[in-house]
Protein backbone atom coordinates (compact mmCIF):
# COMPACT_ATOMS: atom_id res chain seq x y z
CA UNK A 1 0.00 0.00 0.00
CA UNK A 2 2.13 3.05 -0.92
CA UNK A 3 1.64 6.07 1.46
CA UNK A 4 -0.50 7.99 -0.36
CA UNK A 5 -3.56 5.87 -0.47
CA UNK A 6 -5.46 7.54 1.72
CA UNK A 7 -5.37 10.64 -0.16
CA UNK A 8 -6.28 8.90 -3.22
CA UNK A 9 -8.80 7.25 -1.86
CA UNK A 10 -10.62 10.33 -0.48
CA UNK A 11 -10.25 11.55 -4.48
CA UNK A 12 -11.72 8.53 -5.74
CA UNK A 13 -14.60 8.94 -3.56
CA UNK A 14 -14.93 12.50 -4.38
CA UNK A 15 -14.87 11.56 -8.51
CA UNK A 16 -11.74 12.97 -8.63
CA UNK A 17 -9.54 11.74 -11.38
CA UNK A 18 -5.91 10.24 -11.70
CA UNK A 19 -6.07 8.46 -8.68
CA UNK A 20 -7.14 4.73 -9.25
CA UNK A 21 -10.35 3.06 -11.01
CA UNK A 22 -13.48 4.83 -12.06
CA UNK A 23 -15.36 1.66 -12.88
CA UNK A 24 -15.13 0.44 -8.82
CA UNK A 25 -17.27 3.67 -7.94
CA UNK A 26 -20.08 3.30 -10.12
CA UNK A 27 -23.24 0.90 -9.83
CA UNK A 28 -24.29 -0.89 -13.04
CA UNK A 29 -25.91 2.19 -14.58
CA UNK A 30 -23.16 4.18 -14.77
CA UNK A 31 -24.06 6.76 -11.41
CA UNK A 32 -21.68 6.74 -8.36
CA UNK A 33 -23.16 4.67 -5.43
CA UNK A 34 -24.87 6.78 -2.53
CA UNK A 35 -22.71 6.54 0.23
CA UNK A 36 -23.93 4.62 3.56
CA UNK A 37 -20.57 5.39 5.94
CA UNK A 38 -18.26 8.26 6.31
CA UNK A 39 -15.57 5.53 5.66
CA UNK A 40 -12.65 6.26 3.91
CA UNK A 41 -9.83 3.84 4.62
CA UNK A 42 -9.52 0.21 5.99
CA UNK A 43 -6.98 -1.81 7.81
CA UNK A 44 -6.35 -5.61 8.50
CA UNK A 45 -4.23 -6.97 10.87
CA UNK A 46 -3.56 -10.72 12.44
CA UNK A 47 -6.67 -10.81 14.36
CA UNK A 48 -7.89 -7.21 14.03
CA UNK A 49 -9.80 -4.59 11.28
CA UNK A 50 -10.25 -1.00 11.45
CA UNK A 51 -11.56 1.67 9.99
CA UNK A 52 -11.05 5.54 9.21
CA UNK A 53 -13.41 7.75 8.97
CA UNK A 54 -13.47 11.08 6.71
CA UNK A 55 -12.83 12.91 10.04
CA UNK A 56 -9.73 11.11 10.96
CA UNK A 57 -11.15 9.22 13.50
CA UNK A 58 -10.16 5.43 13.58
CA UNK A 59 -12.43 2.58 14.47
CA UNK A 60 -11.63 -0.83 15.30
CA UNK A 61 -12.66 -4.70 16.27
CA UNK A 62 -11.71 -7.82 16.72
CA UNK A 63 -8.71 -9.30 19.49
CA UNK A 64 -7.75 -6.05 22.43
CA UNK A 65 -5.04 -8.95 23.59
CA UNK A 66 -2.80 -6.62 23.81
CA UNK A 67 -4.66 -3.49 24.53
CA UNK A 68 -4.51 -2.70 20.75
CA UNK A 69 -7.87 -1.54 20.15
CA UNK A 70 -7.39 1.39 23.13
CA UNK A 71 -10.28 0.22 25.45
CA UNK A 72 -9.70 -2.11 28.29
CA UNK A 73 -12.10 -3.84 31.21
CA UNK A 74 -11.29 -3.98 34.55
CA UNK A 75 -12.27 -7.35 35.69
CA UNK A 76 -11.25 -8.31 39.50
CA UNK A 77 -7.62 -8.29 40.40
CA UNK A 78 -5.41 -6.85 37.20
CA UNK A 79 -6.64 -6.08 33.93
CA UNK A 80 -8.57 -7.92 31.40
CA UNK A 81 -8.44 -7.63 27.68
CA UNK A 82 -11.86 -9.11 26.10
CA UNK A 83 -12.58 -9.18 22.35
CA UNK A 84 -14.33 -6.24 20.51
CA UNK A 85 -16.36 -7.73 17.79
CA UNK A 86 -17.84 -4.46 16.77
CA UNK A 87 -16.33 -1.09 16.12
CA UNK A 88 -14.74 1.24 18.77
CA UNK A 89 -13.19 4.26 18.67
CA UNK A 90 -9.32 4.32 19.16
CA UNK A 91 -8.57 7.59 21.34
CA UNK A 92 -5.55 9.19 20.79
CA UNK A 93 -5.49 9.23 16.76
CA UNK A 94 -6.81 11.64 14.80
CA UNK A 95 -6.42 11.64 11.64
CA UNK A 96 -3.39 8.88 10.58
CA UNK A 97 -2.01 8.60 6.78
CA UNK A 98 -1.60 4.66 7.04
CA UNK A 99 -2.35 2.43 9.71
CA UNK A 100 -0.18 -0.83 10.45
CA UNK A 101 -1.28 -3.23 12.34
CA UNK A 102 0.44 -5.73 14.16
CA UNK A 103 0.31 -9.26 16.25
CA UNK A 104 -0.97 -7.47 19.53
CA UNK A 105 -0.08 -3.89 18.68
CA UNK A 106 -1.20 -1.39 16.88
CA UNK A 107 0.89 1.64 14.68
CA UNK A 108 -0.19 4.95 13.49
CA UNK A 109 1.81 6.93 10.82
CA UNK A 110 0.56 10.43 11.00
CA UNK A 111 0.64 12.96 7.89
CA UNK A 112 4.40 14.61 8.98
CA UNK A 113 5.65 11.07 9.50
CA UNK A 114 5.67 10.70 13.37
CA UNK A 115 5.10 7.13 14.25
CA UNK A 116 2.28 6.37 17.42
CA UNK A 117 2.69 2.70 18.42
CA UNK A 118 -0.13 1.18 21.21
CA UNK A 119 -0.95 -2.58 22.30
CA UNK A 120 1.21 -5.04 23.77
CA UNK A 121 5.14 -4.33 24.30
CA UNK A 122 6.88 -7.20 25.15
CA UNK A 123 9.63 -6.76 22.69
CA UNK A 124 9.37 -3.02 22.53
CA UNK A 125 7.39 -3.14 19.25
CA UNK A 126 5.69 0.79 20.31
CA UNK A 127 9.24 2.05 19.55
CA UNK A 128 9.51 3.77 22.89
CA UNK A 129 12.42 2.42 23.97
CA UNK A 130 11.60 -0.07 26.67
CA UNK A 131 9.43 -2.74 27.10
CA UNK A 132 6.24 -3.29 29.01
CA UNK A 133 3.63 -2.71 29.94
CA UNK A 134 1.61 -2.21 27.38
CA UNK A 135 -0.37 0.98 26.46
CA UNK A 136 -3.95 0.65 25.63
CA UNK A 137 -4.36 4.23 24.65
CA UNK A 138 -1.51 5.69 21.57
CA UNK A 139 0.13 9.04 22.27
CA UNK A 140 -0.17 9.24 26.53
CA UNK A 141 3.48 10.63 28.41
CA UNK A 142 3.49 7.36 29.86
CA UNK A 143 4.93 5.76 26.48
CA UNK A 144 7.67 8.32 25.92
CA UNK A 145 8.43 9.87 22.80
CA UNK A 146 7.79 8.85 19.50
CA UNK A 147 11.21 6.97 18.13
CA UNK A 148 10.37 7.82 14.50
CA UNK A 149 9.29 11.00 13.49
CA UNK A 150 10.05 11.11 9.57
CA UNK A 151 8.67 8.03 8.13
CA UNK A 152 7.35 7.88 4.94
CA UNK A 153 5.64 3.85 5.12
CA UNK A 154 5.14 1.51 7.82
CA UNK A 155 4.54 -2.20 8.85
CA UNK A 156 3.64 -4.01 11.89
CA UNK A 157 4.34 -7.84 11.87
CA UNK A 158 4.06 -10.40 14.60
CA UNK A 159 6.08 -8.90 17.70
CA UNK A 160 7.89 -6.04 15.45
CA UNK A 161 7.31 -2.92 13.44
CA UNK A 162 9.60 -1.79 10.22
CA UNK A 163 9.37 1.85 8.51
CA UNK A 164 10.67 3.44 5.64
CA UNK A 165 12.66 6.49 6.00
CA UNK A 166 12.62 9.52 3.39
CA UNK A 167 16.37 8.63 2.28
CA UNK A 168 15.35 5.02 0.98
CA UNK A 169 16.56 3.29 3.90
CA UNK A 170 14.31 0.41 6.15
CA UNK A 171 14.65 0.61 10.01
CA UNK A 172 12.69 -2.12 12.92
CA UNK A 173 12.40 -1.93 16.37
CA UNK A 174 10.63 -5.13 18.45
CA UNK A 175 11.06 -8.71 18.42
CA UNK A 176 13.97 -10.11 16.34
CA UNK A 177 14.61 -13.92 17.06
CA UNK A 178 14.15 -14.56 13.71
CA UNK A 179 16.31 -11.57 12.64
CA UNK A 180 13.54 -9.69 11.44
CA UNK A 181 14.91 -6.25 12.68
CA UNK A 182 18.82 -6.93 10.86
CA UNK A 183 19.93 -8.77 14.09
CA UNK A 184 19.43 -11.83 16.35
CA UNK A 185 18.33 -10.43 19.29
CA UNK A 186 15.21 -11.00 21.54
CA UNK A 187 14.53 -7.58 21.60
CA UNK A 188 15.68 -4.56 19.73
CA UNK A 189 14.52 -1.48 21.65
CA UNK A 190 15.95 1.43 19.34
CA UNK A 191 15.06 1.47 15.12
CA UNK A 192 18.06 -0.75 13.81
CA UNK A 193 18.78 0.39 10.15
CA UNK A 194 18.38 -3.00 7.99
CA UNK A 195 21.66 -3.21 6.06
CA UNK A 196 21.82 -3.72 2.93
CA UNK A 197 18.44 -1.77 1.36
CA UNK A 198 18.64 0.99 -0.76
CA UNK A 199 15.57 2.98 -2.85
CA UNK A 200 12.96 1.35 -0.71
CA UNK A 201 9.51 2.45 -1.50
CA UNK A 202 7.69 -0.31 0.63
CA UNK A 203 7.88 -2.61 3.43
CA UNK A 204 5.37 -5.46 4.67
CA UNK A 205 5.82 -7.88 7.49
CA UNK A 206 4.94 -11.67 8.51
CA UNK A 207 4.90 -13.08 11.99
CA UNK A 208 8.46 -13.27 11.74
CA UNK A 209 9.63 -12.16 8.14
CA UNK A 210 9.75 -8.94 6.66
CA UNK A 211 9.81 -7.75 2.91
CA UNK A 212 11.20 -4.70 1.16
CA UNK A 213 9.94 -3.26 -2.40
CA UNK A 214 12.91 -1.43 -3.77
CA UNK A 215 12.07 1.56 -6.26
CA UNK A 216 13.38 -0.49 -9.44
CA UNK A 217 10.91 -2.79 -8.51
CA UNK A 218 13.37 -5.35 -6.75
CA UNK A 219 11.89 -7.28 -4.17
CA UNK A 220 14.60 -8.51 -0.92
CA UNK A 221 13.10 -10.73 2.63
CA UNK A 222 15.07 -10.95 5.72
CA UNK A 223 13.87 -12.57 8.93
CA UNK A 224 12.35 -16.32 9.48
CA UNK A 225 12.86 -18.30 5.94
CA UNK A 226 11.71 -21.49 6.44
CA UNK A 227 7.73 -22.05 7.81
CA UNK A 228 7.86 -25.16 9.32
CA UNK A 229 10.10 -23.87 12.12
CA UNK A 230 7.72 -22.48 15.01
CA UNK A 231 10.76 -22.90 17.99
CA UNK A 232 11.72 -19.58 19.21
CA UNK A 233 14.73 -19.77 20.29
CA UNK A 234 15.69 -21.65 16.70
CA UNK A 235 18.37 -18.73 15.09
CA UNK A 236 16.88 -20.15 11.64
CA UNK A 237 16.86 -17.65 9.02
CA UNK A 238 18.39 -14.34 8.00
CA UNK A 239 19.53 -11.00 9.15
CA UNK A 240 20.26 -9.44 5.99
CA UNK A 241 18.08 -9.01 2.95
CA UNK A 242 18.10 -11.49 0.38
CA UNK A 243 16.65 -10.81 -3.06
CA UNK A 244 13.82 -12.51 -4.28
CA UNK A 245 13.70 -13.90 -7.98
CA UNK A 246 11.07 -13.20 -9.59
CA UNK A 247 10.44 -13.04 -13.43
CA UNK A 248 10.06 -9.39 -13.82
CA UNK A 249 10.08 -5.90 -11.73
CA UNK A 250 7.20 -5.70 -9.07
CA UNK A 251 4.88 -2.72 -7.93
CA UNK A 252 3.35 -3.92 -5.43
CA UNK A 253 4.01 -6.10 -1.64
CA UNK A 254 2.28 -8.03 0.57
CA UNK A 255 2.70 -10.44 3.51
CA UNK A 256 0.96 -12.43 6.21
CA UNK A 257 1.33 -14.80 8.41
CA UNK A 258 4.47 -17.18 7.53
CA UNK A 259 4.31 -15.89 3.57
CA UNK A 260 4.58 -13.34 0.81
CA UNK A 261 3.39 -12.18 -2.45
CA UNK A 262 4.54 -9.50 -5.10
CA UNK A 263 2.69 -7.81 -7.66
CA UNK A 264 4.32 -7.91 -11.09
CA UNK A 265 4.12 -4.88 -13.52
CA UNK A 266 2.60 -6.78 -15.99
CA UNK A 267 -0.48 -7.72 -13.65
CA UNK A 268 1.17 -11.45 -12.12
CA UNK A 269 0.99 -12.22 -8.63
CA UNK A 270 3.52 -14.25 -7.51
CA UNK A 271 3.94 -15.75 -3.61
CA UNK A 272 6.03 -17.92 -1.62
CA UNK A 273 6.43 -19.24 1.76
CA UNK A 274 3.47 -21.04 3.75
CA UNK A 275 3.37 -21.91 7.55
CA UNK A 276 -0.09 -23.94 7.10
CA UNK A 277 1.15 -26.44 4.47
CA UNK A 278 4.31 -28.03 5.88
CA UNK A 279 5.64 -28.18 2.72
CA UNK A 280 5.08 -24.54 1.99
CA UNK A 281 6.78 -22.33 -0.87
CA UNK A 282 10.20 -22.53 -1.03
CA UNK A 283 10.51 -20.29 -4.51
CA UNK A 284 7.81 -17.96 -5.75
CA UNK A 285 5.18 -19.35 -8.04
CA UNK A 286 2.94 -18.05 -9.88
CA UNK A 287 -0.77 -17.46 -8.69
CA UNK A 288 -2.77 -15.45 -11.47
CA UNK A 289 -2.39 -13.71 -14.08
CA UNK A 290 -4.73 -9.94 -13.86
CA UNK A 291 -3.79 -6.76 -15.80
CA UNK A 292 -6.11 -5.15 -14.11
CA UNK A 293 -5.11 -5.97 -10.56
CA UNK A 294 -4.40 -3.20 -8.48
CA UNK A 295 -3.87 -4.34 -4.69
CA UNK A 296 -2.94 -7.44 -2.88
CA UNK A 297 -3.51 -9.25 0.40
CA UNK A 298 -1.78 -12.27 1.58
CA UNK A 299 -2.06 -14.65 4.41
CA UNK A 300 -0.73 -18.25 5.43
CA UNK A 301 -2.10 -20.60 1.78
CA UNK A 302 -4.57 -17.53 1.57
CA UNK A 303 -4.63 -14.64 -0.46
CA UNK A 304 -6.43 -12.22 -2.49
CA UNK A 305 -6.21 -9.58 -5.48
CA UNK A 306 -8.12 -6.53 -5.93
CA UNK A 307 -9.37 -5.90 -9.58
CA UNK A 308 -9.56 -2.30 -11.31
CA UNK A 309 -13.17 -2.94 -11.96
CA UNK A 310 -13.64 -2.90 -8.42
CA UNK A 311 -14.12 -7.39 -7.79
CA UNK A 312 -12.14 -9.37 -5.79
CA UNK A 313 -10.02 -13.00 -6.79
CA UNK A 314 -9.35 -15.00 -4.42
CA UNK A 315 -7.50 -18.15 -3.80
CA UNK A 316 -6.60 -20.62 -0.93
CA UNK A 317 -3.97 -23.08 -0.60
CA UNK A 318 -3.60 -24.67 -3.61
CA UNK A 319 -6.80 -24.18 -5.08
CA UNK A 320 -8.11 -22.48 -8.45
CA UNK A 321 -8.09 -18.68 -7.77
CA UNK A 322 -12.06 -17.55 -8.25
CA UNK A 323 -14.28 -14.25 -7.78
CA UNK A 324 -15.73 -13.57 -4.59
CA UNK A 325 -19.26 -13.62 -5.52
CA UNK A 326 -21.35 -10.80 -4.82
CA UNK A 327 -18.52 -8.56 -3.94
CA UNK A 328 -18.49 -5.70 -6.27
CA UNK A 329 -17.51 -1.67 -5.68
CA UNK A 330 -14.43 -2.40 -3.79
CA UNK A 331 -11.87 0.20 -3.41
CA UNK A 332 -9.67 -1.26 -0.72
CA UNK A 333 -8.59 -4.49 0.17
CA UNK A 334 -7.54 -6.38 3.28
CA UNK A 335 -5.96 -9.72 4.19
CA UNK A 336 -4.76 -11.10 7.16
CA UNK A 337 -3.60 -14.57 8.76
CA UNK A 338 -3.81 -14.83 12.72
CA UNK A 339 -4.59 -16.99 15.47
CA UNK A 340 -7.88 -16.77 14.98
CA UNK A 341 -7.72 -18.15 11.90
CA UNK A 342 -7.41 -16.21 8.11
CA UNK A 343 -10.08 -13.20 7.33
CA UNK A 344 -10.46 -10.40 4.58
CA UNK A 345 -12.19 -7.04 4.84
CA UNK A 346 -13.20 -4.69 1.84
CA UNK A 347 -14.25 -1.15 1.73
CA UNK A 348 -16.76 -0.50 -1.11
CA UNK A 349 -16.69 2.24 -2.80
CA UNK A 350 -20.51 3.21 -1.22
CA UNK A 351 -18.27 3.46 2.12
CA UNK A 352 -19.50 -0.03 3.24
CA UNK A 353 -16.87 -2.45 5.02
CA UNK A 354 -17.68 -6.27 4.56
CA UNK A 355 -15.59 -9.32 5.92
CA UNK A 356 -15.47 -12.97 5.67
CA UNK A 357 -13.36 -15.89 6.88
CA UNK A 358 -12.14 -16.57 10.79
CA UNK A 359 -13.94 -15.09 13.71
CA UNK A 360 -12.73 -16.01 17.13
CA UNK A 361 -12.14 -13.04 18.59
CA UNK A 362 -14.98 -10.84 16.58
CA UNK A 363 -12.65 -9.93 13.67
CA UNK A 364 -15.49 -9.69 11.09
CA UNK A 365 -17.10 -6.98 13.31
CA UNK A 366 -20.40 -8.59 13.00
CA UNK A 367 -21.16 -8.35 16.52
CA UNK A 368 -20.49 -12.09 16.93
CA UNK A 369 -17.29 -14.29 18.52
CA UNK A 370 -16.75 -17.39 16.91
CA UNK A 371 -17.41 -19.79 13.65
CA UNK A 372 -16.38 -18.69 10.12
CA UNK A 373 -17.80 -16.90 7.12
CA UNK A 374 -17.47 -17.68 4.07
CA UNK A 375 -19.15 -14.78 2.23
CA UNK A 376 -18.68 -11.40 2.89
CA UNK A 377 -21.05 -9.63 5.54
CA UNK A 378 -21.56 -6.26 6.94
CA UNK A 379 -19.62 -4.75 9.50
CA UNK A 380 -22.40 -3.65 12.01
CA UNK A 381 -22.10 0.37 13.97
CA UNK A 382 -19.92 2.33 11.56
CA UNK A 383 -21.05 5.83 11.04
Amino acid sequence: MRNDFFFCLVALLQSAPGCGARTALEDEDGGPLPRVTDVVGIAVGFDNSCALRESGEVLCWGSNAGGQIGNREEAGIGIVEVPVPTPVLVPGVDGPAQLALGGAHMCARQPAGTVLCWGANGAGQLGNGFMFPPYPVPGTPEAGPALITDAAELAAGGGYTCAVIPDGTAVCWGSSKKGQTGAFVDAQLTAREIEGLASVAQVAAGWQHACALTQGGDVLCWGNDDPRLFHDRDPSGSATPTRVRLPAPARDLAAGGYCSCALLAAGEVWCWGGGDDPDGEPSPRRILAATDAIDIGCACGYGCVLHASGRVTCWRDRGRPRLVEGLTHVVELGVSAGDGGRHACALRSSGEVLCWGGNSVGQLGDGTIGGYRETPGPVLGLP
